[in-house]
Formats: structure tokens, C-alpha cells, sequence
């Protein structure tokens, strides 16, 4: 069961964290192309996006397909994504205690 408390560190502080990571590179959220979420949840996932606007094929759930394979989730997304060709993917992480990490890579 989800604990209301990690949902709204992750509701507060992972969005907090995004727009911080894509301010300092000088991007707005639509200049990325793809956003990788850690996938802990649908649950978690799809609110994520909501909340910060994007539309759920930019925001993808794959737990069904790759499980929750807590921090190694993010480089098997990634590797299956890369074959689309997006130029810009936000990754973050986030979960074991409370901790959050994002970074954007830029195709040349």
C-alpha cells in the first residue's frame, strides 16, 4: 500500500526537483521530449504527469512490461526508448528514503 506520506513527497518534492533541474538547463518542460519516471506505481506515474502537465505518452508507465526493478528501471526505459530517437530525456528517480535525483540528456 502506497503511505500517504511518500505520495505527497513525491506530489512536492520530485516536481520541485524537475522544474529546478530543467530551469537550470534552460529548458521548459516542453522541450523535453520524453520524461522517465521511476516506476514504482501507476499510481504515482500517471499523478506525477498530471501534476506536472504532461500528456501520458510523454510520461510512460512500463512496470508491466519491465516490472518494478527499483533503481534499474530508469536504463531499461531509457534503452527501450532510445530506438524512438527522442533528443531530450528528463530522467528521475526517487523513493528509498524520501531520495530524489533528475538529470536531462541531450542527444547531439
Amino acid at each position: 500500500m502506497l503511505s500517504g506520506n511518500v505520495f505527497k513527497f513525491t506530489m512536492t518534492a520530485v516536481p520541485e526537483q524537475i522544474e529546478a533541474c530543467l530551469k537550470e538547463n534552460g529548458l521548459s518542460k516542453q522541450d523535453v521530449d520524453l520524461y522517465l519516471f521511476h516506476q514504482g506505481s501507476k499510481f504515482i506515474v500517471d499523478n506525477l504527469g498530471k501534476k506536472l502537465g504532461l500528456a501520458p505518452e510523454r510520461a510512460p508507465f512500463e512496470a508491466a512490461e519491465l516490472g518494478n526493478t527499483v533503481s534499474s528501471t530508469l536504463p531499461l526505459m531509457l534503452e527501450r526508448r532510445l530506438k524512438a530517437g527522442p533528443r531530450r530525456i528528463l530522467m528521475s528517480g526517487f523513493g528509498v528514503g524520501l531520495s530524489w535525483a533528475t538529470s536531462v540528456l541531450e542527444r547531439a
